[in-house]
């Protein structure tokens, strides 16, 4: 029989977290000292939680809620649930969602925003099944500041130079 359930984020969660993070990501590892560090930093009036799932007792999941000061909308969270790989489809996802949208609409929000990977299927399923709808798209990109690219680059930044392919 499989147990499921759901508990606020303690700090011996990180390394957990971290792991799950890296496993669903598709980014450079992260270790738990950067989610800590990255905690430690938030503005105190910034609306901010994270819940764990759990199967059985071993944390297989994380969901994190949390209400940017600098987007001007106080009633509307940005949440994000990261699910280890293994153990998807097994209602995890959902019964986090749900506890997060209940402690949601307790504390007056409206409405939850969430993103996903393009070139993840089951992702985009889970949002869908869920009742999310599109509203905006966007393109995570990357540039390599790598030693011998920066005069190219300080040239473009100052509209000298272009690039020829």
């Amino acid at each position: 029989m499989m147990n499921v359930s759901t508990r606020l984020f303690k700090a011996q969660d990180y390394e957990e977290i971290a792991k799950i993070y890296n496993a669903c990501s598709g980014m450079p590892p992260v270790g738990a000292e950067k989610f800590a560090e990255s905690d430690a930093a938030r503005d105190p009036e910034e609306y901010f939680f994270r819940l764990i799932v759990e199967l059985n007792g071993t944390v297989k999941g994380f969901c994190r809620a949390i209400v940017p000061l600098e987007n001007g909308i106080r009633d509307e969270a940005d949440l994000d649930i990261q699910i280890d790989p293994a153990a998807r489809r097994l209602g995890l996802g959902r019964r986090v969602f749900q506890d997060a949208s209940e402690i949601l609409l307790r504390d007056g929000m409206k409405s939850v925003t969430s993103s996903y990977r393009e070139d993840s299927p089951a992702s985009a399923c889970f949002v869908n099944e869920l009742g999310f709808l599109e509203y905006d798209r966007y393109w995570n990109t990357r540039l390599s500041l790598q030693e011998k690219e920066l005069p190219y680059l300080r040239e473009c930044m100052h509209g000298r130079k272009t690039r020829s392919r």
